[in-house]
């Protein structure tokens, strides 16, 4: 027979457990160089630096001898011919010098015409004029429309640069609705004689009235 040996069960040791720090290694970060920004030399740029250089010798000038002053450049003296406006003196550059004056041209400006160069053809010729606007003679506010000018040439055709300027003196000029397509096809009538011609002024809601004033003309002989 099988003997059964008694099983001796033996205590069970637990061995301390060491607990080792944890070493942080510092993170290595790869960082790009920048790279210079590349400025380019511009001539509103240089001219600016120019400028403010000049205006603080200028002054330390004035300081030191206030009797030595120099006169001002003039609002409206123009661009000297002959010379480009980078050679000219920075101390001279006004607004004026460095574009045409927009309210002198308007207001000596005249209509102009060029010869038609196909007759042998009817043609249609339509231009839109979305931002007009003049002023009311009885409150003196502004009146905005949109005039659109249609019209068939006979023998001449309206310069653009001139018709531009000419729409352009109605923003100070003090006019009725009704008046201002009878003026302008009286003008332009007259100006070119063309087959036919029309004028609408499609003006905006004023005191919850909506204007359109339709002025035509056509030629006896068409």
């Amino acid at each position: 027979p099988r003997v059964l040996r008694p099983r001796v069960l033996r205590p069970r040791v637990l061995r301390p457990r060491v607990l080792r720090p944890r070493v942080l290694r510092p993170l290595k970060l790869s960082i790009a160089p920048q790279t210079p920004r590349i400025q380019t030399p511009t001539y509103a740029r240089d001219l600016f630096m120019r400028m403010k250089s000049k205006s603080k010798t200028a002054r330390a000038g004035s300081s030191r001898s206030s009797s030595s002053k120099t006169p001002k450049a003039s609002l409206r003296s123009p661009v000297p011919t002959g010379r480009v406006q980078g050679d000219q003196d920075d101390s001279e550059v006004t607004l004026s010098q460095l574009r045409p004056d927009g309210q002198r041209m308007i207001d000596e400006a005249k209509l102009l015409r060029f010869r038609n160069r196909t007759t042998h053809r009817r043609y249609g010729i339509e231009f839109g004029i979305p931002e007009f606007t003049c002023l009311c003679p009885a409150s003196g506010f502004p009146d905005f429309a949109n005039l659109t000018i249609k019209y068939v040439p006979k023998d001449w055709c309206v310069e653009l640069k001139s018709l531009k300027l000419y729409i352009n003196q109605y923003r100070n000029r003090g006019v009725f609705h009704e008046d201002v397509c009878n003026v302008v096809l009286d003008d332009l009538v007259k100006l070119l004689d063309p087959w036919e011609m029309e004028v609408v002024g499609d003006f905006a809601v004023r005191g919850n009235i909506k204007t359109i004033i339709r002025a035509s003309h056509k030629h006896p002989n068409a």
